[in-house]
């Protein structure tokens, strides 16, 4: 049995923050779920769709052991909602059933193995920028309605950004009709290039939702 206490206000932003990932049509079950890993003090949050995928964190939590588990958050957003702030703890067993102990009561989950969960891809070797949130929001914003609908030509679904020296273009076209944006920013140093899927305007409202 694994127990870690973190306080309401921060379980619920992390489920909140991570859960907004989540397809509502996932062909995985287990990519309904959220996987929680209690590793050396650190308790991270993911969740994934095809074409992306949310971390968050909470360091200098006390537990003796390290596991991971798969937990559906609909309900247990709901739930928390509900509560006044107050530490809570959580408890998980070998079985990956979850316990979350308030004042007065408790929420009991079942939670899955993490196995079947897809792996955070390596990106060690990948290149590393910093936009500010807001430019990229604004360029998300101006440039998506170009952007196409048809998933079967996901890369059309996307936003296209390319960085040079002091410029960030974002692009998006659904092959009649296309946007571009182009924002000076000094700060910019690198030169990279790539697109961002955001499969559709429902899915781009809730990364807007997610990064502000």
């Amino acid at each position: 049995m694994t127990t870690i206490s973190i306080s309401k206000s921060e379980l619920l932003n992390r489920l909140q923050s991570v859960s907004k990932i989540i397809s509502p049509k996932n062909t995985l079950l287990i990519m309904d779920n959220i996987l929680l890993n209690i590793q050396d003090g650190t308790v991270k949050f993911s969740a994934t769709d095809t074409q992306g995928r949310i971390n968050t964190s909470i360091d200098g939590i006390l537990t003796d052991n390290n596991i991971s588990v798969c937990i559906e958050p609909k309900l247990l957003i709901e739930a928390l909602k509900t509560l006044p702030e107050q530490p809570l703890a959580i408890s998980i067993d070998d079985k990956f059933s979850t316990t979350i102990k308030y004042k007065g009561g408790k929420f009991e989950l079942v939670g899955i193995s993490p196995e079947g969960f897809p792996k955070e891809k390596d990106i060690t070797n990948a290149k590393s920028i910093s936009i500010p949130s807001k430019v990229l929001l604004n360029g998300i914003e101006k440039t998506i309605l170009c952007a196409s609908t048809d998933d079967l030509r996901p890369i059309m679904t996307s936003v296209y950004l390319s960085i040079a020296e002091e410029q960030i273009n974002f692009v998006a076209s659904d092959g009649h009709k296309l946007a571009l944006l182009e924002i000076r920013d000094e700060s910019m140093t690198e030169k990279i290039s790539f697109a961002l899927p955001l499969k559709n305007r429902n899915h781009s409202k809730r990364f807007h939702q997610t990064i502000r």
